[in-house]
């Protein structure tokens, strides 16, 4: 029984747009003229767009490898943007270090804690939807998205709302899989890549900044780390294109990649229900 939370819904075709209207609240509270943020596509694409609503000035920093579609739609809004890096950890770095000259709010989603609250409402969603799944699959680059859905079950089933929690499965790319391979060895920290590889840009992060996050996701929910090939990746997202008329990035596909390696090695049983989130 296998769901897809659709996230390319959301006004800018992203999970970031829950992020990219709460922080963009928060900047206006604050009396911020200018917001800044690293990103390789989706939430630089969303903080662009409610920047513009808002009539806030918004600098992205983008690394050189950067998703075309995603900087299409950041250049329309009108963002200010500059490259830096090749991969987006080079990107934070740069993005840390303006926000702290300038003064301008932080928006990175690795930077900023209210991404984390902004992310959980999709644990929200999923429950009043449909139920608790026995998996919940999400695609890791930093890994702060599979902590804020988890963190999200936690706080039902504090209330009182749920009865059940989910094993939480973290997916990465082979060629940048971080978070897997410290959750393989038992670690509770990520060592970074020298050398990471994927065409599945959104997860290309060499240095998961909330890597122990998720490994404590992972770990609180008993649940299970993957890693999946580029042509599993691709593969996937033309399924579920095809087969669904779901159009999704090459990261969130790695969520279908994934549920098709464990349901074949019998991990997830045939009764089992799924929500693999495509963001």
């Amino acid at each position: 029984e296998v769901y897809l939370k659709d996230e390319t819904r959301n006004p800018t075709n992203s999970f970031r747009d829950r992020c990219g209207a709460l922080l963009v609240s928060n900047a206006l509270d604050l009396k911020c003229d200018s917001v800044i943020c690293a990103s390789s596509g989706n939430i630089g694409a969303s903080l662009a767009a409610y920047c513009a609503k808002s009539s806030l000035i918004c600098h992205i920093i983008v690394p050189k490898m950067v998703d075309i579609g995603k900087m299409a739609q950041m250049l329309i809004y009108d963002a200010v943007i500059e490259e830096y890096g090749e991969v987006l950890d080079e990107s934070i770095e740069r993005a840390k270090s303006v926000a702290k000259e300038t003064g301008w709010y932080q928006a990175s989603a690795e930077l900023n804690p209210l991404v984390i609250e902004a992310q959980k409402t999709i644990a929200f969603e999923v429950t009043e939807q449909t139920s608790v799944p026995d998996w919940f699959i999400v695609s890791m680059g930093s890994g702060g998205t599979i902590y804020s859905i988890w963190k999200g079950f936690k706080e039902l089933y504090a209330l009182g709302r749920i009865e059940t929690l989910p094993k939480m499965v973290g997916v990465q790319a082979e060629g940048c899989s971080p978070i897997v391979n410290a959750h393989l060895k038992e670690k509770t920290e990520t060592v970074s890549l020298q050398k990471p590889s994927t065409h599945a840009l959104a997860i290309l992060v060499a240095n998961p900044l909330n890597g122990a996050w998720a490994l404590r996701a992972l770990k609180e929910s008993k649940g299970i780390a993957v890693s999946v090939s580029d042509p599993e990746i691709f593969l996937a997202e033309q399924e579920i294109a095809r087969l669904e008329g779901i159009f999704a990035e090459p990261s969130s596909s790695a969520t279908i990649a994934a549920l098709k390696k464990l349901s074949s090695q019998d991990v997830i049983k045939p009764k089992d229900k799924v929500v693999c989130l495509i963001t």
